[in-house]
C-alpha cells in the first residue's frame, strides 16, 4: 500500500507512506480516509482494521488496530461528520 501527496506531482516523487509486503499472508482489502483526512484505515485478512494517523506532514503513525471481527474485514467506512474513531463495517 502506498500513499502519495499529489500536490506538485511528478514521476520522481516518492510515496509519503509505503507499506511494503512483510512476508506475512495478511492483505489489506480496502482503504478509507476519515472525513477530516487525518486518519487512514484499512480492512485486512487478519480480521482487523489497521489504522494510521496522518496528522501534519509527518510520516503516518500506526494506531492500535480495531480487532474482534469474526471474518475478513472487506469494507470499512467512516461515518459522515464523525471523528477518526467513527468507523463502521
Amino acid at each position: 500500500m502506498r500513499l502519495w501527496d499529489t500536490g506538485g506531482w511528478n514521476a520522481e516523487m516518492t510515496p509519503r507512506f509505503d507499506l511494503p509486503p512483510d512476508g506475512s499472508t495478511v492483505h489489506h482489502l480496502n482503504v478509507t480516509f476519515s472525513p477530516d483526512g487525518r486518519t487512514l484505515a484499512s480492512g485486512t485478512t487478519r480480521r482487523e482494521v489497521a489504522r494510521w494517523s496522518l496528522a501534519g506532514d509527518a510520516v503516518p503513525v500506526p494506531l492500535p488496530p480495531l480487532t474482534g471481527f469474526s471474518s475478513y474485514v472487506n469494507d470499512v467506512a467512516f461515518l459522515p461528520g464523525g471523528g477518526p474513531d467513527c468507523l463502521v463495517r
